[in-house]
């Protein structure tokens, strides 16, 4: 039985076990998907632990995307580009790093029929998701306003990804200023703000309206219509859950460590069951 894993912390949300398993089950491969709950100081033993014959690899959430980075052999480019890593296949004794939160968040975003050219979009936070969604975004010429407390990391986002493509950013504080009177096309939530077990925190105010006409896309999938997509509705604004891109930077994944297709079907409906039951 080969395994793989997720190493995050914490990881009480995530449902990607249900889904990874029920892929392994209906192709009749003999895998098993674990959650390797890591915090930072035991990332590196946990990182060594992949280079045993058991392990396939694992994928990687916050808070280690861009850490995870300096314990592995080798970046493939989707990851180097962007400084993140959410998915590590072991090829013999070497650790290798990929990135397909990108193509999985693209995929989604189209999914629900958003393409941007050239639109205004914010995006809330700066960290490993946040680069994964502004690497999705620069093609579409995305002119990004980052609004997060963390300046310094923003910045350095920008340095890496922003100014070389040639598209456009700022960065906005915290504050309820930077949310007043915004004016986008897209927002979208890249900070773990309203994931359960806090499932009533709304990274944007109460006090404030969200932008007129804004798609709003919430990279948080537990509980499965957060606060701020259930604010979003309120408002009559258009709605996506990061369960889509869940479920599709997986299936890429999946096929990363095994070499099959798995079907997006059967991931997708088992997450949603897993989901359903925490709900019940």
């Amino acid at each position: 039985m080969s395994r793989v894993g997720l190493l995050g912390y914490p990881l009480s949300h995530s449902v990607s076990p249900a889904m990874h398993n029920a892929a392994f089950t209906t192709l009749d491969l003999p895998g098993r998907y674990e959650l390797l709950e890591t915090t930072a100081e035991e990332l590196p033993a946990m990182v060594a632990r992949l280079r045993q014959d058991e392990w396939m690899g694992a994928n990687v959430t916050i808070p280690h995307k861009a850490r995870v980075i300096e314990l592995l052999d080798e970046i493939d480019s989707s990851a180097a580009g962007i400084g993140a890593v959410n998915t590590i296949v072991r090829d013999n004794d070497r650790l290798i790093g990929y990135n397909t939160d990108v193509t999985g968040f693209q995929v989604d975003l189209r999914s629900h029929g958003v393409e941007l050219d050239g639109d205004p979009v914010i995006l809330l936070g700066s960290g490993g998701a946040a680069r994964a969604v502004t690497a999705a975004l620069i093609p579409g010429g995305a002119r990004i306003s980052y609004i997060t407390p963390l300046v310094d990391e923003a910045g350095q986002l920008i340095e890496d990804l922003v100014k070389p493509s040639g598209a456009q950013a700022q960065i906005l504080p915290w504050e309820d200023d930077s949310f007043s009177g915004a004016v986008c096309r897209l927002v979208v939530n890249a900070t773990p703000v309203g994931m359960s077990p806090n499932a009533e925190a709304c990274p944007w105010p109460d006090e404030i309206p969200l932008p007129k006409g804004a798609f709003v896309y919430d990279l948080v999938y537990n509980p499965a219509e957060t606060m701020l997509m259930k604010r979003a509705c309120a408002e009559g604004l258009g709605t996506g859950s990061g369960l889509g891109m869940l479920v599709e930077q997986g299936a890429l994944a999946f096929e990363l460590w095994t070499g099959v297709t798995p079907s997006r079907e059967i991931m997708t409906s088992a997450a949603q069951k897993a989901l359903e039951g925490r709900d019940a």
